[in-house]
């Protein structure tokens, strides 16, 4: 049986049950996307509106290398790491897809979770030391649908 995080992954979306169209919203980042310093968000306002958020996790496409004690959440201004707990990132193996389920996970209805400070958050010693990585994340979620 697959693990739950490969079935996530695996997920097209776009699948209607009843009055709910279930849906992922996906952004990559690079690891020279990210700022200097010992923090960096990166933010999600062009999440869609009125959806139910049901969970999310992250897939590494290269490896990070350069910081040890790289690690990412996502989550909004109300908490950091709502959607996704903390998940260590460095020496994580290319394909691998990690997950660490935040509190508002789980069918959580948002009016409008873009501008309510959606991001994906880094943090490190110094994020200037990353050398290489990349990453996507992916958010899933369900549309209601007109009857």
């Amino acid at each position: 049986m697959a693990k739950f995080q490969d079935q996530l992954a695996e997920f097209t979306g776009n699948v209607q049950i009843a009055n709910l169209r279930f849906q992922k919203f996906e952004f990559d980042v690079a690891f020279g996307d990210l700022g200097s310093g010992a923090a960096d968000a990166i933010a999600l306002s062009d999440f869609p509106t009125g959806v139910f958020v049901m969970a999310a996790s992250v897939e590494i496409l290269d490896a990070f290398a350069g910081e040890g004690d790289l690690a990412m959440t996502v989550g909004d201004t109300g908490d950091a790491d709502g959607l996704m707990g903390s998940v260590n990132l460095d020496g994580v193996a290319a394909g691998t897809v990690l997950n660490a389920f935040g509190a508002e996970q789980g069918f959580r209805y948002e009016a409008d979770l873009g501008t309510a400070g959606l991001a994906a958050a880094f943090a490190a010693t110094e994020l200037d030391d990353v050398t290489a990585g990349s990453l996507r994340v992916r958010i899933y979620y369900a549309t209601p649908m007109a009857d």
